[in-house]
């Protein structure tokens, strides 16, 4: 679904973004991205979180290392703050980072 937050524009922009930042690959293993994922889901936020739609929740994936559970998920987390340094403040992304 598409957020009400973002346009059809900026999402796609958004993605673009995302998969020139990782180089069109996963941020896990290297192998050639199909997807570019949440790692924390949106259905873990309120609904139309700006927080969700943030690159650094976003990351390209491929279909053997897609995000399924949450220890793959703090798996992305870990990788993203390795990669980018990004930092995870809200009580979302830290409730993963802590397991």
């Amino acid at each position: 679904m598409r957020p009400k937050i973002l346009t059809d524009k900026e999402l796609d922009s958004l993605r673009r973004e995302i998969a020139v930042r990782d180089g069109g690959k996963c941020i896990l293993c290297g192998e050639p991205a199909v997807d570019i994922a949440h790692i924390v889901p949106r259905s873990h936020a309120v609904k139309n979180s700006a927080a969700i739609w943030r690159k650094e929740n976003m990351a390209c994936s491929c279909r053997s290392c897609h995000i399924e559970t949450k220890a793959q998920r703090q798996k992305f987390l870990e990788r993203m703050i390795e990669l980018y340094g990004y930092e995870y403040p809200e009580p979302i992304f830290r409730n993963y980072l802590e397991g």
